[in-house]
């Protein structure tokens, strides 16, 4: 069943190769890192506790470092396609988690195919956000 999310944590390697293609090196070893991290985690042999803290954190660096982008390059000063997809796939992610996470719903529905579905959507649209931001930085 966690092979799903084994799989979706693969789509991080597009954004390792985004990244070095566009010269955001920390980006892409930050990428490099969530890959290892995600596909550890999701790996039903490796998966532990400190595993799961472990890839968490690496979310909310990869994360903060794409709004460290988003600010230092003043994307967001005019109205775009780039800009509203990057608030789209972090709107969808955040409420994917964060509110399925409070309402036990979306990737903590209680039955395990449609937490599943959600998580490996929420590793997607992840990924498609921050390559917006890679290539519009």
């Amino acid at each position: 069943m966690t092979y799903l999310l084994v799989f979706t944590s693969t789509f991080f390697i597009t954004n390792v190769l985004v990244g070095l293609y566009m010269g955001h090196i920390l980006y892409a070893a930050l990428f490099f890192i969530l890959t290892c991290t995600s596909s550890l985690h999701h790996s039903s042999l490796l998966s532990s506790d400190h595993l799961a803290r472990l890839d968490r954190g690496t979310c909310i660096i990869v994360a903060m470092y794409g709004a460290y982008m988003i600010y230092n390059k003043e994307l967001f000063h005019t109205l775009s396609l780039a800009n509203v997809m990057i608030l789209l796939c972090f709107m969808i992610c955040v409420a994917f988690y964060e509110y399925g996470g409070r309402t036990q719903s979306f990737c903590f529905d209680p039955r395990p195919y449609v937490a599943l579905f959600y998580h490996a959507c929420m590793h997607l649209f992840g990924s498609v956000g921050h390559h917006f931001i890679m290539l519009h930085a």
